[in-house]
């Protein structure tokens, strides 16, 4: 009988260490939602694991997803997912993350206080309720692309022509105010881009420091609230 009890606490001894492996194996997953910026799509194809979203998810760890793409925002649908940032949670529905981070919403800058409030508002909610163990990340809007370059024009020209636009400081607030109300975390980044010679490439977009700059102001956040 003795002999008997130490051959099953062997075996267990040697299974408890393989099945914490097995659980060590399957890193925590992160959907990122965004638009071109959170992609990286304008890095150069050898650079093409260097975009910010990249780097956070290697800092921690993480298995990353990506959903979203180029235009897509709070209020807009991208050209080639056609879906807004809340409309793409139904692609990552399967991936059960433990972690989610949405960036992005300077080409919201079009649209009425009114309509990026509840635009904002519906994508935490809908998230939320999704995913209501998540750890939800609301990452600032950079002015960092060529669709954003245009909204901040045409916010601009709204304002010169005596009409109410939204500035990305009142665009921020909103994701911040709006974030909070299903207990995300939102991530301020300022501009940390702004006259700094390379890390903006010529279009406007950040060069693969300008993303590491990101990645790590954004890291910093998250590693202050984990």
């Amino acid at each position: 009988m003795r002999a008997r009890w130490a051959l099953v606490a062997v075996a267990a001894m040697i299974a408890g260490p393989l099945s914490a492996c097995a659980a060590e194996s399957e890193p925590p997953t992160a959907v990122f939602l965004g638009d071109a910026l959170t992609a990286g799509s304008s890095l150069p194809a050898e650079q093409g694991s260097d975009d910010w979203a990249t780097l956070v998810s290697q800092q921690f760890g993480w298995r990353d997803v990506y959903a979203g793409c180029e235009g897509s925002s709070y209020t807009i649908a991208g050209a080639d997912c056609a879906a807004t940032l809340r409309q793409s949670v139904e692609f990552v529905v399967d991936e059960d993350p433990e972690v989610i981070v949405v960036s992005g919403g300077v080409e919201d800058l079009g649209a009425t206080v009114g309509e990026i409030e509840a635009a904002v508002y519906a994508t935490f909610a809908t998230l939320r309720e999704t995913f209501p163990q998540a750890r939800i990340y609301a990452v600032g809007a950079l002015p960092t692309d060529t669709a954003a370059v245009d909204a901040l024009a045409a916010a601009d020209v709204a304002k010169a022509g005596g009409q109410a636009a939204p500035d990305l400081a009142t665009l921020n607030g909103i994701v911040a105010q709006q974030a909070a109300k299903v207990d995300a975390i939102y991530v301020d980044l300022g501009d940390p881009l702004d006259d700094r010679p390379g890390l903006l490439a010529t279009d406007g977009t950040p060069t693969a420091d300008g993303h590491a700059v990101i990645a790590e102001l954004t890291s910093n956040v998250i590693g202050e609230t984990q």
